[in-house]
């Protein structure tokens, strides 16, 4: 600490381990416990076990120091702690090959998140993926985890020309919004809205027709959604929306304005087909949906599960 030359831990030991341990932990994997060679292999695993944790420990320690700053004396950030994002995800990797490994790897970094964040926030790359990072939010703040999402989403290249004019009819709004929106490959630089015989410009007119095209989706009248009968804030397809031949391209054109909606809340640019999920509920939701969906066929199926076998 407190000097600028390398001091940490190799990056290149602990891909090199990566490396090695992954093949060998396979073998022992699939090995008949009887034979000479599970025999051998099994006498090497103890030591790879005792190698992970030694790793493991060095880095908690060095990350501890990172996140000791106080007021009276602040840790020096100096360039190799880049490397400990690589070092991290290496080792994670490892840990998954056991269970026990992989939750004493998660909890050494429940104990580092202080000092987790400062790296993420320092030098984390655009380039890198941080995927395993969402599986636990616990490790991370809520602020970390919107970074490494912007990150993780795909910028769409900046020029001049990338702007984007809308003439919109209020008459017939619906309809001139899906030509508009339709066109779009990607979220434009600069995007502009003025209504016609209309004056106004700016941010106003821009708030104001996303208002009026989501109510306009919502619309009864136009047959794409309806309304939940318990819950009128939600809504689901509507089966008659196939009166419109375009039906499905309304739906598509839906999806987009609440990206291109997000888009300008958040203040990103990304092309319309990049989604990242960044946590998903194993629990089972179906009979929830249905509900949802449809309650008179919710209220049967729960009848039918509630009556005596």
């Amino acid at each position: 600490m407190g000097t600028t030359g390398y001091a940490g831990l190799s990056f290149t030991l602990v891909s090199d381990f990566t490396a090695f341990v992954h093949p060998t932990w396979n073998v022992l994997r699939f090995m008949d416990n009887d034979t000479h060679e599970a025999k051998f292999y099994k006498k090497i695993g103890l030591p790879l076990c005792k190698m992970f944790y030694d790793l493991l420990a060095k880095i908690a320690w060095s990350l501890k120091l990172l996140g000791s700053g106080d007021k009276k004396r602040d840790v020096l950030i100096v360039p190799w702690w880049s490397l400990y994002l690589d070092i991290l995800k290496g080792l994670q990797n490892i840990s998954k090959l056991y269970k026990d490994m992989e939750n004493d790897f998660w909890q050494i970094m429940r104990q580092v998140k202080v000092s987790l964040c400062i790296l993420i926030t320092k030098f984390a790359e655009e380039s890198e993926h941080y995927e395993w990072l969402f599986k636990h939010k616990e490790v991370t703040n809520f602020y970390i985890r919107r970074k490494l999402a912007m990150m993780m989403l795909l910028e769409v290249e900046d020029n001049e020309q990338d702007q984007y004019y809308m003439l919109i009819d209020r008459s017939k709004l619906l309809v001139d919004s899906f030509e508009y929106i339709a066109k779009l490959k990607n979220i434009p630089g600069s995007f502009f809205g003025e209504f016609k015989e209309e004056q106004a410009i700016g941010l106003g007119v821009l708030r104001e027709w996303f208002l009026l095209a989501s109510q306009e989706i919502f619309n009864p009248n136009n047959a794409l959604f309806v309304a939940c009968p318990d819950y009128n804030r939600s809504f689901f397809p509507n089966q008659a929306s196939e009166v419109n031949l375009l039906h499905l391209e309304y739906f598509r054109f839906s999806g987009r304005m609440t990206v291109l909606a997000l888009a300008y809340y958040l203040q990103i640019r990304v092309g319309f087909d990049r989604v990242i999920f960044l946590q998903l509920d194993g629990n089972g939701v179906l009979l929830k949906d249905i509900r949802d969906v449809d309650p008179f066929l919710y209220r049967g199926c729960k009848e039918i599960l509630n009556m005596d076998a």
